[in-house]
């Protein structure tokens, strides 16, 4: 054993970027190849998933989950505070990103913001 150098992830800290579900995961490290940040290593036994080694570096880009081969095998979790919300004042509608029936746009310009006028030539 003395001989040998082992990897091992970093202490665990609370930002846990990326899930992977062991019961999908095949171990294919096609995440492992495409992460902008090489935050994860392949795992030593095969067929199991990649291990997460720097979780506060990623970029949560989702190059990662976009990639997998297998639907569900891995997941990205946004910290809290990128879970941005957005209430209208007029309506008090909560939306946000990703909303499968998210509210129309509002097409009227902003507040204070000059209309757009057309020049007769």
């Amino acid at each position: 054993m003395a001989d040998k150098a082992i990897m091992v992830p970093n202490p665990l800290t609370p930002c846990k970027s990326v899930i992977f579900n062991p019961d999908i995961c095949n171990g294919c490290n096609a995440c492992v190849n495409v992460c902008r940040t090489d935050i994860m290593m392949p795992n030593s036994e095969k067929g199991r998933p990649p291990i997460l080694l720097y979780p506060d570096e990623c970029w949560f880009c989702g190059c990662c989950v976009e990639h997998c081969p297998r639907t569900g095998a891995i997941s990205m979790r946004h910290p809290l505070n990128q879970k941005i919300g957005w209430k209208r004042k007029v309506t008090g509608e909560i939306y946000r990103i990703g909303m499968t029936n998210p509210p129309p746009p509002v097409t009227r310009p902003p507040v204070g913001m000059p209309r757009k006028t057309t020049i007769d030539g």
